[in-house]
């Protein structure tokens, strides 16, 4: 059994393919995501505990190379996740960060390890 060196894992052993882009409404194997992270994409896994309303925010983030989905080995509320890079915080009081969700986005999207295939990437994200 491998140990990985953060919660959610930023890197390590994965499956061979990575998943489809998308907002999850279950919970996906790590490996798969892991697959995703070192092609640049962004993981956004949040603990299942969170509000519908918090849910719904995350929606808002349904770009290319961002998957997002329900974590229950969370140990924050949210967890930004990017290839060896991780972003762990509760929602305390109820407000959404939104400009902290897309900063990380912004500073880490598409920098993973391994090239992606040309014409992957969207243009824009505001």
């Amino acid at each position: 059994q491998f140990s990985y060196n953060s919660n959610p894992p930023t890197s390590g052993p994965h499956f061979a393919s990575p998943a489809n882009w998308g907002v999850y409404d279950y919970e996906v194997h790590d490996k798969l995501f892991i697959h995703n992270l070192e092609h640049g994409d962004i993981w956004i896994a949040y603990h299942p505990r969170i509000s519908e309303e918090a849910k719904k925010q995350l929606q808002k983030f349904e770009f290319s190379k961002i998957v997002t989905s329900p974590r229950e080995a969370n140990e924050t509320d949210i967890a930004l996740v990017a290839w060896e890079r991780v972003d762990k915080f509760n929602l305390d009081d109820g407000a959404f960060p939104e400009t902290h969700v897309r900063d990380f986005i912004k500073r880490y999207r598409s920098k993973g390890p391994e090239k992606i295939p040309a014409g992957a990437m969207e243009s824009t994200f505001n």
